[in-house]
């Protein structure tokens, strides 16, 4: 059983199941399988048909990116020193870069650890 929008639901039992012998397996409570619930009764958020009533997913909004780093660029850190930025992901205080340091090598750090050398 699992909560889907704060309803409980019964799973369908795997058909794998049926591949393990009697006397390994140790039934608890069992129901009757259920049929797949329609869309209306997943959420009232219902978009359509996609996904019986997770709404579709939309593509990310275009960004300009913030950043005060750029791969190549030379930054800062209290605990691996000097490094130079290969890439970075993401924006403001989720931005994580990737940046190699000599004597540690290749680490992702987010952004608000290091400063600008």
């Amino acid at each position: 059983m699992r909560t889907v929008f704060g309803q409980s639901r019964w799973s369908d039992i795997s058909r794998f199941v049926a591949e393990i012998p009697d006397e390994l397996l140790d039934i608890g409570a069992t129901r009757e399988p259920s049929k797949p619930a329609e869309p209306e009764e997943y959420s009232e958020i219902d978009d359509g048909d996609y996904c019986q009533g997770y709404p579709e997913p939309s593509a990310p909004a275009p960004t300009q990116s913030s950043s005060r780093y750029t791969p190549g660029s030379r930054v800062v850190h209290a605990t691996f020193g000097e490094g130079h930025v290969l890439s970075t992901d993401g924006s403001g205080k989720g931005e994580k870069l990737t940046v190699q340091f000599p004597m540690v090598g290749k680490k992702v750090i987010v952004a608000r650890f290091v400063e600008p050398a």
